[in-house]
């Protein structure tokens, strides 16, 4: 936490979280208060079980366009949500899982949805403008994929009105969330608040580290609990849509691999690289799928 210019205490992080589980967290209240109970978050716990069967939901839809197997894609989206990091993140209340949901729906509409309308545009917009709510780690994701939107509607000569739909929620959060961070800080810097709180903010100096370590640390890294993941690098090597997400995808994996604190508990089990995993099942996914058709 930090102290504001003008007084009062903040967290450091995004409010997004906070925000989305107020209504529930009161809910909780008001039944512990009934029951003469305390301490309870079902309906909580509950409201983030129903976020996280979203996230499998739009993974089955993004394996099933990647690939064109329902069947498969359901395998692999089932699989999925039984392993790591989706099975140890389902019930806690960080923002990677809320981050890779709105990933995984993203990254479908981009990639596979060959038309546009209006309406598509303005949810797409929507979508996109909650990322730097949910955590500051997300603002270089967000202004890739919301470019590849901006130019995606360009290409397929879209009406104005749907670029306004996409354009519009992005600018209204970019300026809320510059005067958020100056009515706490002064600062309207997007790190604002981690300077406010001590360190200099995120550097370089242990990123190549944090590149392997993510996903190859024999403790807190992903792959050693999920090999599966490794047909992702197979899948890089296809040719197909999914390759034209890498960019958004390394520069999320390139942030969090920056964070000097990668390595402790609190990422264990693959969870800085959670908003990353649909694409990388997909990857996977499509590695699965060619080898299956090209068996004799």
């Amino acid at each position: 936490t930090i102290r504001g210019k003008e007084g009062g205490v903040y967290t450091v992080l995004a409010p997004g979280p906070s925000l989305l589980l107020a209504p529930a967290l009161r809910l909780d209240r008001w039944l512990n208060r009934r029951d003469g109970r305390a301490g309870r978050l079902a309906a909580s716990v509950l409201l983030w079980n129903a976020l996280a069967a979203g996230l499998v939901a739009a993974l089955f839809l993004l394996l099933r366009d990647a690939i064109g197997r329902p069947g498969l894609a359901a395998v692999i989206a089932g699989a999925a949500a039984l392993a790591p990091p989706f099975l140890f993140y389902f019930f806690q209340f960080y923002p990677e899982m809320p981050g890779a949901l709105v990933f995984a729906i993203a990254l479908r509409w981009l990639l596979f949805r060959p038309w546009w309308r209006t309406r598509d545009a303005w949810a797409l917009g929507a979508l996109l403008a909650t990322l730097p709510w949910l955590h500051q780690k997300f603002l270089p994701a967000w202004g890739i994929l919301a470019a590849w939107a901006a130019l995606k509607l360009v290409a397929e000569m879209a009406p104005a009105r749907a670029l306004l739909g996409l354009c519009v929620p992005q600018a209204v959060t970019l300026y809320l969330f510059a005067l958020y961070n100056f009515a706490i800080t002064g600062s309207v810097r997007p790190d604002a608040l981690f300077l406010a709180w001590g360190p200099g903010g995120v550097s370089g100096a242990r990123v190549g580290q944090g590149l392997l370590g993510l996903v190859l640390d024999a403790r807190n890294g992903i792959v050693p609990y999920v090999p599966f993941l490794l047909l992702a690098a197979g899948g890089l090597l296809l040719k197909g849509p999914l390759r034209r997400a890498i960019p958004a995808m390394v520069v999320y994996y390139a942030t969090v691999a920056a964070a000097d604190n990668w390595s402790g508990a609190v990422c264990n089990l693959g969870r800085y690289f959670m908003p990353a995993a649909p694409f990388a099942i997909a990857l996977a996914g499509v590695a699965v799928a060619r080898g299956a058709a090209s068996r004799p």
